[in-house]
Order: structure tokens, then sequence, then C-alpha cells
């Protein structure tokens, strides 16, 4: 599923199939057999890094403004977030000033050296509406550590439950290693 030169192939969805991915997650009663049994498929490559299924500001903007349920709307955004691990295309604009400018260098015969290509992936909802990462940092008080992955799994562990809907967090193993797993 790789492309020739290694790169994880591409999988835009529609937010229509996001809600199926949800469902599916979700293990509703309504949800097609289709979604079921595509769902641990997307999961297994997207998490292997075969394929990527990145977001964009469409799927913001349409999470937001067409799902009004806020437990609906959670469910599918958390789906997003498993699948796509927060990658996102960048705005459209931006594409398509890249790919005039590079047309219009072409047909003159200039070079594009000197400006380097923009990204094609990258991450979170900062990339997808402006082209960039948002960076920012967390502030609170400083306290000495003694187990970090204890404190994440409790941090994690109020996020889920702040969030409802008997979510979790899959890879936590990963974010908190062995000391703050669960059981």
């Amino acid at each position: 599923m790789n492309h020739h030169d290694g790169s994880p192939a591409l999988l835009y969805l529609d937010l229509n199939h996001w809600v199926g991915l949800a469902k599916a997650r979700l293990q509703l009663a309504k949800c097609p057999e289709t979604y079921r049994a595509i769902y641990p498929v997307l999961q297994r490559l997207t998490s292997a890094g075969r394929i990527v299924t990145p977001l964009s500001a469409v799927h913001y903007a349409e999470t937001r403004d067409r799902i009004a349920n806020l437990r609906q709307r959670n469910d599918v955004a958390l789906t997003m977030a498993e699948l796509s691990r927060y990658r996102a295309l960048p705005p459209r604009e931006l594409l398509l000033h890249e790919q005039l400018r590079t047309a219009i260098a072409d047909r003159l015969g200039v070079a594009t050296d000197s400006v380097p290509p923009m990204s094609r992936i990258g991450h979170g909802v900062g990339f997808a509406q402006r082209g960039v990462a948002l960076n920012g940092r967390l502030h609170g008080p400083e306290l000495p550590v003694a187990e970090p992955g204890a404190m994440t799994n409790a941090a994690l562990s109020k996020v889920e439950e702040w969030v409802g809907g008997g979510w979790r967090f899959s890879g936590r193993d990963q974010m908190t290693g062995a000391c703050g797993a669960r059981p």
C-alpha cells in the first residue's frame, strides 16, 4: 500500500465516512457492515504507517458546523484523532498558490529552487488552516516527577473522563510507558 518511494498512501475521507467509522469504533447497532469491516483494517494500516488519513480545514469546519450533538461530535472527532493521528493537509489556497507559482516559473524558464516546496502533510489544525503548525506550551506549577508515566496516565484518565462516552486513548502504552500503563 506504500508508494514506490516508500511513502505511505494517502486516503482522504469525507465526513460521512468518518461518521461511519465512528459508529464502527463504538460498535453501534446501526453501523453498516462495511464500516465494521474497514475500521480495524484502517487502525492497523494507520498505526503501521502504511497509509495516512489526513484531515483538512474542511473536516474541522464540517465537524463543528454539521454535527450539532456534542456527544456525536466528540465520537467523530475522537475517531478522526485516532486514525489521522492529527496529520493534516495544508489549506487548498496555499497548494494552488504553489502550483500556480511553479507553473508560471516553468513557463518562463525560471528556476524555483530558491523556494522549497510546501509540505503536503503536516500536523494539527494550525497546519490545516494556515499551513503552519501551532506551537504552544502548557504552564503549571513545577513539580518533581518521580514517575512521569504515572502522571501522564493520571492526566489521560482525567481527559477521558471529561470527554465521556466511554472513549479511551488508543496507544496509551506508548504515551505512558510501562510504569503508567493500565492493567
